[in-house]
């Protein structure tokens, strides 16, 4: 019963985020390429996984609605909700995600 659960809540969140992103008041794609010369950037292009060696590099997409903020890469999801004062991250590869509230966000910095 909680598989099927995660399912449905999951489902209805890559679908309320990819119809969010369309509807945005502003929307942005950033594009970062890290490119090292030499020994150095040899080892890390080694050690540096699929973001050093791809061509592209990595790209981020923005997006803001009324006090919503969507943060999108490959692999990850962050929502930012003012109103409701909680921050979903999403990870796309395990399907699974984590609610944090402002409240508790607060109690780990003092």
């Amino acid at each position: 019963m909680t598989r099927t659960r995660l399912a449905t809540v999951l489902t209805l969140s890559f679908v309320l985020l990819s119809s969010y992103s369309l509807r945005a008041d502003v929307r942005s794609d950033q594009k970062a390429h890290v490119q090292f010369a030499g020994m150095l950037g040899r080892m890390f292009n080694m050690f540096g996984g699929k973001a050093a060696r791809a061509k592209g590099g990595t790209t981020i997409s923005i997006a803001l609605k009324g006090d919503r903020k969507a943060t999108t890469t490959d692999n990850t999801e962050q929502i930012i909700d003012l109103g409701e004062e909680k921050i979903y991250d999403i990870d796309l590869k395990k399907k699974s995600y984590t609610v944090t509230t402002f409240a508790e966000l607060r109690r780990r910095t003092c």
